[in-house]
């Protein structure tokens, strides 16, 4: 069975009114099934018993959703948008595996449905760039080693920068603007808009990772599919795993293949505290009418500025 397209082993050739399917998942809980119907349609099918029929249910494009006391049936009505579909259909198997039988799982497939709604109403049905990889891998290192041990599963809360702030993450009047570099280039931080570097009141901390690619043999490589599954189990109640689901949906990620292909290491992170002093582009210096303002920093003007955050005055139940 191929995870791209688990359907391919199926016979399409059915009698009318009938299909043919096998089990999704044997070590699932719950009873998933890849189906084909008379016309080939793909289907990823729920049985259950007792479903609740007169719940709202999403639209998606390209995508037919059919809810009966029995079970919930969705087809792929395009077959160009096979790609997407297979890794949504993973992605409601992976959601639901800790769930309760019944209107639990059928609870949080109409969840995972409405991200994907959400997601692709917003035109994000390709991959990242290999530059939003890596700045998306750094960030999830940030939460993984340095926000989580010391904040605990609360700390999901903190990452802002999805739903559009200007910093990726705010613990109080915190901030924290992640950016890294490519291991073997030239030691400079890219500054992606004039406000990122900017703060009113606290304090805002520019911290730096390098990167590089490396073989999965290394002992220290992730992919960034692995950190992504890895910081899954870390969130272990369902309002953090949602808020988690939601961010990685906002910042363009969804589950594919094309994820665990790429291993990355990562230094550890510098951090410097931006001062008045800190060689950015000030609020000051941007004339009105100026806008989508980029520009680089020299990693080595930042040294003077090296600092390290008072953990435990931000509430850290573990200030190392």
């Amino acid at each position: 069975m191929s995870r791209a397209d688990p359907w391919s082993d199926i016979d399409p050739d059915t009698l009318p009114g009938t299909l043919h399917a096998r089990r999704a998942d044997a070590t699932h809980p719950h009873d998933f099934f890849w189906g084909r119907d008379v016309q080939g349609h793909r289907l990823l099918i729920y049985k259950s018993i007792n479903l609740v029929t007169d719940l709202k249910l999403p639209s998606l494009r390209g995508v037919n959703i059919e809810l009966k006391p029995d079970s919930l049936i969705l087809r792929l009505t395009q077959h160009s948008d096979l790609e997407i579909f297979a890794t949504l259909c993973w992605s409601l198997i992976e959601r639901t595996r800790g769930a309760q039988p019944g209107s639990e799982v059928l609870i949080r497939i109409i969840e995972q449905l409405e991200r994907w709604q959400r997601f692709l109403g917003k035109g994000n049905d390709r991959l990242l760039s290999d530059e939003q990889i890596r700045g998306l891998f750094c960030e999830l290192k940030f939460l993984a080693c340095e926000l989580i041990p010391r904040f605990s599963q609360s700390a999901i809360a903190y990452w802002h920068g999805p739903a559009g702030d200007p910093q990726d993450f705010a613990v109080g009047t915190t901030l924290f603007e992640i950016k890294s570099h490519t291991a073997g280039s030239a030691p400079v931080l890219m500054i992606s808009s004039a406000e990122q570097l900017w703060h009113e009141a606290g304090e805002l901390f520019l911290v730096a990772y390098t990167i590089g690619e490396s073989s999965a043999e290394s002992s220290d490589a992730q992919s960034l599919s692995f950190l992504v599954s890895q910081l899954r189990t870390l969130f272990n109640t369902a309002d953090t795993l949602d808020i988690f689901e939601d961010r990685l949906m906002e910042v363009g990620y969804i589950d594919h293949p094309e994820y665990e292909r790429k291993f990355f290491t990562v230094s550890a992170p510098e951090s410097y505290l931006v001062g008045d002093d800190f060689p950015r582009i000030t609020k000051n210096a941007v004339i009105p009418g100026v806008c989508r303002v980029k520009y680089a920093i020299e990693l080595s003007a930042c040294i003077p500025y090296k600092a390290i955050p008072d953990w435990v005055s931000l509430g850290a139940t573990n200030g190392h």
